[in-house]
């Protein structure tokens, strides 16, 4: 008898886009977040970041903050969950 291993996937979605990954016998997840530039917040920041990742938010400068925050909060906040 041949073993099987069980298939995996995830799924993710946000504003009209969509991610599906698929996966046997291993574990799998992904992410897709809209970048929206009412989000970013430096108490959102303050709570979730890691003080080196607080001080790179930071020194961005204003026109890189929303795609920094977002770039921080999935490297740092989403794995957790």
């Amino acid at each position: 008898m041949i073993p099987t291993r069980p298939i995996r996937f995830n799924l993710a979605h946000s504003q009209g886009l969509a991610v599906y990954a698929c996966s046997r016998g291993r574990e799998i997840g992904t992410d897709v977040e809209a970048i929206r530039s009412d989000v970013p917040d430096e108490g959102v920041a303050e709570q979730f970041f890691s003080s080196r990742e607080l001080a790179e938010f930071r020194s961005l400068p204003p026109e890189l903050r929303v795609e920094g925050f977002f770039l921080c909060l999935d490297v740092t906040f989403l794995p957790a969950l």
